[in-house]
């Protein structure tokens, strides 16, 4: 038994709380993907329902939009960085005018 909680719903509440849905979802649609393939590979004359297969394409998709939109770098390629004694600073040239441009914009508005 785990000590580290009052009692066995804490320990639960925490686990859920802390688990990673989207890689369970990943999980879920992999299983179900090669489950599909070794199914249809190993039944003589049983293929996947058409519905079947595009709820499998379409979990999937999902999956790997989601996997690769965590992945896109929030920085703006006219960004240039500029080392400053021994860390590196960030400078966006196109924030300072945008923040001029909405400031001048609000004045004659």
């Amino acid at each position: 038994m785990n000590t580290r909680y009052k009692n066995t719903v804490d320990g639960v509440a925490h686990l859920v709380a802390a688990f990673n849905t989207t890689n369970l979802r990943i999980y879920v649609s992999l299983f179900c993907v090669v489950w599909t393939t070794a199914h249809y590979m190993l039944k003589d004359g049983w293929s996947p329902s058409n519905e079947w297969l595009m709820f499998l394409i379409a979990i999937s998709s999902v999956d790997v939009a989601q996997y690769a939109a965590k992945r896109v770098t929030t920085f703006k390629p006219s960004a240039s960085v500029v080392a400053a004694d021994d860390a590196v600073v960030v400078q966006d040239s196109t924030q300072s005018t945008d923040i001029a441009e909405l400031s001048n914009s609000a004045q004659k508005g």
